[in-house]
């Protein structure tokens, strides 16, 4: 994540799997607050048939759309709230939602793993 000032909006690009690229866009932005992060995927984003086509992310039968995350202030510190919309565009093959929402839950698990890990050493 390379913001360029502490208001701007940030981007980042991961390399999750090897030679797999995963753009985050922050479209929306407030400090320690709210960011609303929208994702660009490429064909090169996963290794091919690593998944069906009809799960493959960012195919024309799923898709994650955005995640926001919201820090709502506690009486005893913060609690993270986190949304990720994501679409499934086929009603084909029973397994495609089940393997959709395993993909978007394992998914943001990593994200909020890479997060965590990057908080938890700047202390």
């Amino acid at each position: 994540m390379s913001p360029t000032g502490y208001a701007a909006a940030p981007s980042a690009t991961f390399d999750w799997m090897p030679d797999g690229p995963i753009d985050q866009i922050a479209t929306t932005w407030e400090p320690d607050h709210l960011v609303l992060w929208t994702y660009r995927f490429t064909e090169d984003s996963f290794p091919p048939r690593a998944l069906d086509d009809h799960v493959r992310i960012g195919g024309p039968y799923f898709d994650i759309i955005d995640t926001e995350y919201v820090i709502e202030p506690t009486p005893l510190g913060s609690t993270l709230h986190v949304t990720m919309h994501y679409r499934v565009s086929t009603a084909y093959n029973w397994y495609v939602r089940p393997i959709a929402n395993f993909l978007v839950i394992n998914f943001e698990q990593t994200a909020l793993a890479f997060y965590a890990h990057r908080a938890e050493s700047r202390l």
